[in-house]
């Protein structure tokens, strides 16, 4: 099934930011800078879109997330970071059905 709208940028931007933030760069957009450093993150929440809106679990796109965290980020987790985790997702993933 083909969707009409694709996901704003600045929507999954409110979703993923406001809880998934294990760089803990939020702090620099709370200090109004003129080029915030979001690029690493939208990349993330967007692909963690994709696997959603192409079907894939809700299960799957958290494991991603904790993947960047843990593999790519190269962060220990916690039970805190997976809980965050899995709120980004279901923000992500409601705010598709609404799409």
């Amino acid at each position: 099934m083909k969707r009409k709208n694709v996901p704003s940028l600045n929507e999954l931007r409110k979703i993923g930011w406001a809880c998934w933030d294990p760089l803990d760069l939020k702090h620099f957009l709370d200090h109004e800078l003129v080029n915030p450093p979001v690029g690493e993150y939208d990349t993330y929440l967007l692909k963690a879109a994709g696997m959603l809106i192409n079907g894939d679990s809700r299960e799957n796109a958290a494991n991603y997330l904790q993947n960047i965290i843990t593999e790519q980020m190269g962060l220990e987790s916690d039970e805190v970071d997976l809980n965050a985790t899995r709120e980004t997702v279901d923000g992500i993933g409601e705010y598709i059905q609404l799409l």
